[in-house]
C-alpha cells in the first residue's frame, strides 16, 4: 500500500516512484502507472520536481533482475 505524501492535482493526491530498469531510471507516477519523462516544459515533471522540492523522496524500485 503506497502511503506517501504527494502533490495534489485537484482533489487527487500524487506519488512517484523511480523505476530503474534497462533503460536507466524512469519516473512513474503511482496514481496512475503513468511514466513522466525528464523534460522541464513537461507539466508533469514540473509537478514532479515540486514534489521533491518540498522535501519529498521517490522509493526506487529495481526491474533489473
Amino acid at each position: 500500500m503506497d502511503v506517501s505524501l504527494g502533490s495534489r492535482r485537484g482533489a487527487l493526491i500524487m506519488s512517484y516512484k523511480i523505476i530503474k530498469n534497462f533503460y536507466g531510471e524512469q519516473i512513474q507516477r503511482t496514481s496512475d502507472g503513468a511514466y513522466i519523462p525528464e523534460d522541464p516544459l513537461n507539466r508533469d515533471y514540473v509537478e514532479y520536481k515540486e514534489w521533491v522540492d518540498s522535501g519529498n523522496t521517490a522509493p526506487t524500485e529495481d526491474r533489473t533482475k
